[in-house]
């Protein structure tokens, strides 16, 4: 054979092995990194890089432009050091404490009192919001047990007792009212708030032991149950529940949370893609299966437990051959939306 032929030919089974190599290197690299606690780093970290120096977040960034766009929500602001408390409480990371205390501290401006209760004021700076107060008393209520500090022990007793001011005779709660006194303005604003508020008021009870906060919370779950509210297959309802178990785990209230995780698995099963909040009721669920002795299920536990694997494995999918330095945006890109925003980043990190 032709010598220039043979040193041509080696020439290009030289190349086609590094790049076979790469691209089998970059497969198992692919592989260790795309597991779901790494791309739960990802997440962590990216969120962590939104933050300001005043402790806000960029809120929204925009995809296509990058640019970070104005609007700000208390809610979201507070369910994202939320998610990140959780995770840090997780992984020990005790330095991680002022991270929080800092967004925490970013909130204290929007708190106005009112006869010895306490209140978050709106978004639009006109109104007490229910998800607000309850978002905001949650996040408050974790730090301190989780740090075992009493930094915010008076706003999280006067937030709660704000909370039940706005709890209606029938147990169901007042969604928005005006800032001036508390009158109602609007009764029904989102359903995610009625999960939320029985949720806040139960970790408030958690570092205060104050029975009224367990009463209050007791009140709006009966009132649910009377009600039916597995119908909405709410998340919230689930994170509620798994912590009002704690302290009352009669059958009622175990069926009524195994209720609610069926109806999500029957919407689930109608779907052609699992959300993040999908899996947050599923994940809360299963600790109620594995906690509790279930009587009455339309699921058993290891059709619940499949369908939450199988999501996460379809998160893991997503990640693949997505380009490495921009995870977090081609994943939102790739589902199809044009900005994230930091409660999109924050649900994932609870369902994980």
């Amino acid at each position: 054979m032709n010598k220039k032929i043979i040193i041509i030919v080696a020439t290009f089974l030289f190349i086609i092995g590094v790049l076979l190599g790469l691209y089998l290197g970059k497969k198992n690299n692919k592989s260790k990194e795309m597991t779901i606690d790494n791309i739960k780093i990802e997440f962590v970290n990216y969120l962590e890089s939104k933050i300001q120096k005043d402790g806000s977040f960029e809120y929204i960034i925009n995809l296509d432009s990058g640019a970070v766009l104005d609007d700000y929500s208390v809610l979201r602001h507070s369910l994202s050091y939320y998610a990140l408390l959780k995770e840090y409480e997780n992984n020990n990371l005790e330095e991680k404490k002022n991270t929080i205390k800092k967004g925490i501290d970013f909130l204290l401006p929007r708190i106005v009192e009112i006869d010895d209760k306490a209140f978050i004021i709106s978004d639009n700076m006109t109104d007490f919001d229910l998800g607000n107060c309850s978002l905001v008393l949650i996040l408050m209520s974790e730090y301190q047990r989780v740090y075992k500090t009493p930094d915010y022990q008076e706003y999280i007793t006067k937030l709660a007792d704000g909370i039940i001011s706005m709890q209606r005779l029938e147990g169901r709660f007042n969604h928005l009212c005006t800032s001036e006194k508390i009158v109602l303005k609007e009764k029904d604003v989102i359903i995610y708030y009625e999960g939320e508020a029985v949720l806040a008021l139960l970790k408030a009870y958690k570092v205060t032991n104050d029975e009224k906060y367990l009463e209050s919370a007791k009140k709006a779950i009966d009132y649910y149950i009377s009600n039916e509210y597995e119908k909405y297959a709410d998340h919230w309802q689930e994170y509620a529940m798994l912590e009002f178990l704690k302290y009352n785990d009669e059958s009622k209230y175990i069926n009524y949370a195994i209720k609610n995780l069926s109806q999500k698995m029957d919407e689930i099963k109608t779907k052609k893609e699992i959300y993040n909040t999908d899996l947050e009721t599923l994940k809360s669920g299963l600790e109620i299966y594995n906690k509790h002795s279930v009587l009455d299920s339309k699921y058993t536990l290891e059709e619940v437990k499949n369908e939450y694997e199988n999501g996460l494995k379809l998160i893991e999918k997503d990640f693949d051959n997505l380009p490495v330095n921009s995870l977090i945006e081609s994943f939102f890109a790739k589902k199809g939306q044009n900005s994230i925003r930091i409660d999109d980043l924050a649900h994932y990190l609870m369902a994980f």
